[in-house]
């Protein structure tokens, strides 16, 4: 059981950590198209 929930929540820090990551592209995208558009 210990085991099941060590992976339960490696999975978990793990989809957190994709989720943080696909903000942190979209917002860094967003912001050279502006850029881009501004210029």
């Amino acid at each position: 059981m210990y085991f099941v929930n060590m992976q339960a929540s490696v999975i978990l820090i793990f989809l957190g950590f994709c989720a943080r990551l696909q903000v942190y592209v979209c917002w860094h995208l967003t912001t050279f198209v502006g850029y881009m558009a501004i210029k």
